[in-house]
């Protein structure tokens, strides 16, 4: 089991994680945490923070995790499949493509470009002496050159798509980084899981190569039980001696351990369970009080 130290001013988060983390928490602590981490990756230093002394860090396993080896990615249904293809540096998109264009499977084809721009050259030799060469073509400079966009059947963009379909096309592309990947030493992605479904659990499930952080409130049996409840504090099911510690300190009912992750799970699933409400039976309630 892997631990992720989230410090922010006098807050800090310990999670642990193997490969899969869901997370239920208040909004506020969430937005700490995703707060700290764009922090401690964005180049960007205000004068506030600078004055204040206000500083972030991530650790992995009591590390300081290298900016420069970790990709960290957030996977939401703010995704912007139209601004991601235009392939800024931060675009999940190109570096899916980067990996696609390094695959044996197409040395020979960019071999062949490259052929033919030397045959160009020489075709562009004139008698008043100017001579051209093109640069040879590699998997940054063919990336450079490609328009993409999404398509099934038809052209589509995010405003096509469903919170399921969104975030699956997301999933899929971190998929194929995480299993190609030859640079970075981790990568760490968070998933707003908004909506549950079935097939989002099992795609997240099956995600290598990568720590997964789920942050959602709505609690499905499909989930696996590595979860925490961040609520000012960390209750971490995975480090259940930490929060028997914390709870045997709070109560004067003594429990087993194992009753207290009953009890924590209980909680859980009573609490973040997405409960069906019929408006009108409300209504109606209402109305006879």
């Amino acid at each position: 089991m892997n631990k992720i130290t989230i410090k922010n001013g006098n807050n800090k988060y310990d999670i642990t994680i193997n490969r899969v983390k869901y997370v239920f928490s208040s909004n506020q602590d969430e937005f700490k945490i995703k707060q700290s981490f764009r922090n401690y990756f964005s180049k960007n230093k205000s004068e506030f923070r600078k004055e204040n002394g206000n500083s972030n860090k991530v650790l992995f396993n009591d590390k300081d995790l290298d900016v420069k080896r970790t990709l960290f990615v957030e996977i939401n249904s703010d995704f912007s499949i139209n601004e991601d293809c235009k392939l800024n540096s931060k675009s999940l998109i190109l570096k899916y493509l980067e990996l696609r264009l390094q695959d044996m499977e197409y040395f020979d084809t960019i071999n062949t470009i490259n052929l033919l721009f030397e045959s160009l050259s020489e075709e562009l030799k004139d008698e008043n002496g100017l001579n051209t060469l093109f640069d040879a073509m590699d998997y940054k400079h063919l990336s450079k050159l490609i328009n993409p966009y999404y398509f099934d059947e038809l052209q589509k963009d995010e405003y096509d798509l469903t919170f399921e379909e969104l975030l699956l096309f997301q999933i899929k592309l971190i998929k194929y980084i995480s299993l190609n990947n030859n640079f970075y030493e981790y990568i760490i992605v968070f998933i707003d899981l908004d909506e549950v479904t079935q097939n989002l659990i099992q795609q997240i499930n099956s995600l290598l190569n990568c720590y997964v952080i789920c942050f959602s409130k709505n609690y499905v049996l499909e989930m696996s039980d590595d979860a925490a409840i961040i609520e000012n504090e960390v209750f971490d099911l995975s480090n259940i001696e930490e929060v028997y510690a914390y709870f045997y300190q709070k109560s004067s009912n003594i429990l087993p351990i194992e009753e207290v992750r009953l009890y924590m799970k209980q909680y859980i699933i009573d609490k973040y369970t997405y409960k069906k409400i019929d408006i009108i039976d409300e209504l109606i309630k209402y109305g006879s009080k």
